[in-house]
Order: structure tokens, then sequence, then C-alpha cells
């Protein structure tokens, strides 16, 4: 089922008259692949009875995949493995980003900030000491 919706343009700025970009992430039991197609056109019908958007024909272009498994499985070690890797990287300026990348529960919202983050720390590298 439906359970959250991310409207990219509200998380970064796109140009003017850009369509409104909607992430909707739909959980699935493990161990079963829903036929994609089928899943897609319950979430339109649902974003339409929503009020989300007003019709099919708002709908400029559609596609899905399935990330399994959607989070990070945490074990006993983690903080203290997760510590020792991220500065060990961080020494040789490599970034990580996103919930498999920085070892997070994020959601789709916060895994696309972490991306944003990600491209301007590469772009605007900050100056070691």
């Amino acid at each position: 089922s439906m359970y959250r919706i991310t409207r990219v343009d509200l998380i970064n700025r796109l140009p003017p008259g850009t369509p409104h970009p909607l992430i909707v992430e739909v959980a699935h039991p493990g161990g079963i692949i829903p036929d994609g197609r089928e899943v897609t056109q319950r979430v339109i019908q649902e974003l339409i009875r929503l009020g989300i958007i007003g019709g099919v024909e708002d709908i400029v272009h559609h596609n899905y995949f399935f990330n399994s498994p959607a989070y990070v499985v945490h074990d006993h070690q983690r903080a203290g493995t997760l510590d020792a890797l991220l500065s060990h990287f961080a020494d040789v300026d490599i970034i990580f980003a996103g919930r498999f990348g920085e070892w997070s529960f994020f959601n789709m919202d916060d895994s696309i900030r972490s991306g944003f983050a990600a491209a301007h720390n590469a772009l605007m590298p900050m100056k070691r000491l």
C-alpha cells in the first residue's frame, strides 16, 4: 500500500513551469514482486481520489522500480563499525549519501536531501584544516 508521497520540487528548486514531480513509496511483503503496472494504476487512482492530482491527464510521465530491501538492516556492531568506516572514508574524500550510504533509516525525502548534500559537498569540498 502507498505510504509516502514526496513532492521533489519542494526539496529542490526547479525551473518555473516544470511539472511537480512526485515520488510515491509503496510497501509490499518481502519475497513478493508485485506487478508494477498494476501497482502504478492503483497509485494513480488513489492520487486522484485524494485530490493530489486532478486526473490521468495531469501525468506527464510515470515509472516504477523495486528497491529491496528498501531500508538498511542494522546489527549490534553497527555503531562502532559505522564510526570507523565513515571516519576512514572521509579521510580519503569519499562522500556517502542515502539510506545505504549513510547506513540510516532514511525515508525517501531524507535520501533525496542526502543526495543533494553529497553533490554539494562533492562540488564545493570543505577545506581541510
